[in-house]
């Protein structure tokens, strides 16, 4: 998911955000979760944290980095 994503382009980054939180969320809380009626506004407010938050991007792209290993 994350091998085509340039880290330095914030558009690229917002692009896969939404489905790199939704595989955290998942794997946290189980496949199962993705049923859960909760799922898709639990994802709704942590992106508007997101986008709210000057450092997130900071923080995401630093995930990126951890997760690429």
């Amino acid at each position: 998911m994350l091998g085509e994503v340039d880290p330095e382009s914030e558009g690229e980054l917002a692009a896969v955000r939404r489905r790199l939180l939704q595989e955290i969320v998942l794997w946290e809380f189980g496949s199962d979760f993705r049923q859960h009626p909760e799922f898709a506004p639990m994802l709704d407010t942590i992106e508007r944290a997101f986008e709210i938050d000057p450092q997130a991007p900071k923080r995401l792209k630093r995930l990126m980095d951890v997760l690429r290993g």
